[in-house]
């Protein structure tokens, strides 16, 4: 069986999965393989959508949740600084994600710790409210002219992923990358 043919495979069976969920998913549903870096360090992550719908044009709401599983205390860097993940909402009708990109010059409402510990068992709540923010969504898919950043993602399901730096000061270094979640955008109603 060659790559291609188990990517689309894997692909349709997630799609199947979220259009046989229809928006009454638990808000922790996961698909797919635990991350490598999160196997070899044992800390697991979960991704709750914050409502099963959002409005096109509403600011979009979830929390991520790192558990410490081993038997090691894990330091985290900047883990609490969303900014510096990588935040995709794959596009099945385009086949490729819109990548959020978060202004840069809009800083936290109250200050974030910078390194974070996390002993054996415990686990920690990173919330990503984008009420605060100012963002758009940038196509970072293939595609032969990219269209332009959008500031509200099109009615449809996307699969929310995440990529988050096990340590912001290592440039190229090891992330945590989260499991596809369904987000279900909806047209406004008049």
């Amino acid at each position: 069986m060659n790559n291609r043919y188990r990517t689309i495979t894997a692909s349709l069976g997630t799609m199947l999965l979220v259009l046989l969920a229809g928006g009454l998913w638990a808000a922790q549903a996961t698909t797919g393989e635990t991350s490598k870096l999160s196997e070899e360090l044992g800390i697991t992550t979960c991704v709750t959508v914050g409502k099963p719908k959002f409005v096109t044009g509403e600011a979009l709401q979830f929390a991520v949740t790192f558990k410490n599983t081993s038997d090691t205390p894990f330091e985290f860097v900047d883990v609490q600084t969303y900014r510096k993940w990588t935040i995709d909402f794959e596009d099945p009708v385009r086949k490729g994600p819109w990548r959020l990109e978060i202004d840069a010059r809009h800083q936290p409402t109250k200050p974030v710790p910078r390194k974070t510990s996390l002993r054996p068992g415990e686990t920690m709540v990173v919330t990503v409210d984008l009420s605060k923010d100012t963002y758009r969504f940038q196509w970072a898919g293939i595609q032969l002219q990219k269209p332009a950043p959008v500031a509200a993602l099109r009615p449809g399901t996307y699969l929310l992923t995440l990529k988050i730096p096990a340590d912001s000061r290592q440039a190229g270094g090891d992330y945590f990358h989260t499991q596809p979640v369904p987000v279900v955008i909806v047209q406004a109603t008049k």
